[in-house]
């Protein structure tokens, strides 16, 4: 139905958009003026890229299905499926996206990076929910973030784990890192932030939202007696269920 060409690091996408409509294409998008002047089938815009993005956001806008978005430099694989764990012990078909695999309740859907990009995010969204999922639960990459891979996507919850170095060939300062990661700090309704971390006062200062502190130690949620043992770590919450519940509802 219709192509849009991307300029990318190797490829330029746009050079295909006449062929794409000698093929039988009915409209192509191109950020390129000089291409299909006249052509009433071609949509000229500013960027190629971001009307894809909006495109995706507005299929988004059909279905609406809780997000939890997790972020850090560790723990966001094990932490997305402990939440996945806990959802299903309290009935709820989950979905999650991460580094390991997509997962849709028990099928598993095999994936390239941890984030995908936004049209292939939202297409898997889609997915979800014609499958009747209840929540998704998903890591977010400092690459998907930056990079506007989850574009249109807005988070329930929030949560950061911590912020190890890591991928400075791609953000060169470790503040750099650390400000991409904070980016899901302005598109989530609630935060939940470890804030035994040294950059967790750069994440607090970009939430822009209610804010759960959680601790090893000390804050809104923390963890008391806490005992490590070989095979498993006992901890009592210094909140009651209920009390933990209504935080993140509030």
């Amino acid at each position: 139905a219709m192509f849009i060409g991307i300029k990318g690091a190797n490829f330029d996408g746009n050079t295909f958009v006449e062929k794409a409509l000698e093929q039988g294409c009915k409209y192509a998008i191109t950020d390129n003026a000089e291409i299909g002047v006249g052509n009433p089938n071609i949509i000229h815009v500013e960027d190629s890229l971001k009307t894809l993005q909006d495109l995706a956001h507005y299929h988004r806008m059909m279905f609406d299905i809780p997000v939890i978005g997790i972020t850090g430099t560790n723990g966001k694989t094990t932490t997305t499926f402990l939440i996945k764990q806990i959802l299903e012990y309290a009935g709820q078909k989950v979905g999650l996206i991460g580094t390991n695999q997509n997962m849709i309740g028990q099928e598993i859907i095999e994936t390239s990076r941890t984030t995908p990009d936004s049209f292939e995010l939202q297409a898997l969204f889609a997915k979800m929910a014609e499958a009747k999922v209840d929540t998704v639960v998903m890591e977010v990459s400092s690459h998907a973030l930056y990079l506007d891979r989850v574009y249109g996507c807005d988070f329930d919850i929030g949560v950061f784990t911590n912020l190890t170095q890591d991928h400075l060939d791609f953000h060169k300062t470790m503040d750099e890192y650390c400000d991409a990661k904070a980016m899901l700090f302005g598109r989530c309704d609630k935060a939940v932030i470890n804030v035994d971390d040294n950059y967790a006062p750069r994440m607090l200062a970009r939430a822009d939202c209610d804010t759960l502190r959680t601790s090893a130690y000390d804050g809104d949620l923390y963890a008391k007696d806490a005992v490590l043992h070989p095979g498993e770590l006992t901890l009592r919450p210094n909140m009651g269920y209920a009390d933990i519940v209504e935080a993140l509802q509030a």
